[in-house]
């Protein structure tokens, strides 16, 4: 009698679960976040809402996303390996019998990465401020854009 019961609510189950996911599926939207970035992004995305007195040539775009493309592809590996460093450095200093040279090794290896980060995204920001006319980088750097 429970079998019987039981597989009358499995097919409406089934189905109206398929119906949930494939309407969730159609109706979702593309969601934008900053981290999001494409390199073949066009003019429309970067001047949207953005006055026209300090929109973006289509040099300025292409210089930008190369610069932007370069800078992604030597931070992503520095910041992969600061994390893991990271990882094994609480994983470390959580062992009560844990050597202090051993955790000042870390420390000063972590520092050193987070040096070298921060000397590239600088380095990138110096190179897209070149480009950009003197409103241009008031406009952007006062609108908190994260170059």
């Amino acid at each position: 009698m429970l079998r019987k019961k039981i597989k009358i609510w499995v097919a409406p189950l089934v189905i109206l679960a398929i119906g949930i996911i494939m309407a969730t599926k159609t109706f979702s939207q593309n969601y934008c976040n900053y981290d999001n970035w494409t390199g073949n992004a066009g003019a429309q995305w970067w001047n949207s809402n953005i006055p026209t007195e300090v929109a973006l040539s289509a040099e300025q775009i292409a210089n930008i996303s190369d610069i932007r493309t370069k800078t992604s592809g030597k931070l992503l590996p520095r910041q992969r390996e600061l994390q893991s460093l990271r990882i094994e450095y609480h994983g470390y200093n959580a062992n009560p019998n844990a050597e202090i040279q051993k955790i000042k090794s870390y420390r000063s290896k972590i520092r050193d990465l987070e040096e070298k980060i921060s000397y590239l995204q600088l380095d990138a920001r110096g190179k897209i401020n070149k480009i950009l006319t003197k409103e241009q980088r008031l406009y952007f750097n006062n609108g908190g854009y994260g170059w």
